[in-house]
């Protein structure tokens, strides 16, 4: 539901930008409104979590977050492997270093929310559950074209997951530099 609205309220600044423009109509204009439109939504999209401060330091503030589980919302979740491990975790108490942009004064034991761009979270889980699982069918099906036989197939599906895995880990590494995908703090609770 959030997400439609900040997609409409998106294209209504692409659509506004469009029609204040007192240049004729051409593709340039059509692409500036666009990023515009995208880069308002993508700054509006934040995943966000409550936790409480536990210490500040020259690094970061240090914010203590619990675990939690969507899987009391799931209709799946009588018949789902993953409720037994989400409940393993449920409720343990994780500390993570997050970013200040916005300089807020924070204490510790303050009620806090912190987010990640949503942009962010779902590019990193695209690449770290479907890029392995594509190349694993890739290479399984490249060498099932080429009649290698099963061996040759499974051990070329094996080859294209862990090459799959393996783009993931060089891309974590890049990714753990770029902010975008550092939570930050974004305001008192």
């Amino acid at each position: 539901m959030a997400v439609t609205a900040l997609f409409l309220a998106g294209m209504e600044i692409f659509l506004v930008t469009i029609l204040q423009s007192r240049e004729p109509l051409r593709v340039g204009i059509f692409t500036e409104s666009l990023v515009l439109a995208s880069l308002f939504v993508e700054k509006m999209c934040m995943i966000e979590e409550h936790g409480t401060v536990v210490e500040v330091d020259h690094e970061g503030v240090w914010i203590e977050v619990q675990k939690q589980s969507a899987c009391a919302s799931c209709n799946a979740r009588a018949g789902c492997g993953q409720r037994l491990l989400a409940e393993r975790s449920a409720g343990q108490q994780v500390v993570i270093c997050v970013e200040n942009p916005q300089q807020l004064v924070v204490a510790v034991d303050d009620a806090v929310v912190v987010g990640i761009a949503e942009g962010a979270f779902v590019k990193a889980s695209l690449a770290l559950y479907l890029l392995p699982l594509l190349l694993l069918f890739l290479g399984a099906g490249l060498a099932d074209m080429l009649l290698l036989g099963e061996g040759v197939t499974a051990l070329a599906g094996m080859l294209g997951l862990l090459s799959g895995l393996g783009v993931v880990r060089l891309v974590s590494h890049r990714w753990q530099r770029a902010r975008e995908y550092h939570p930050v703090l974004m305001r008192l609770a």
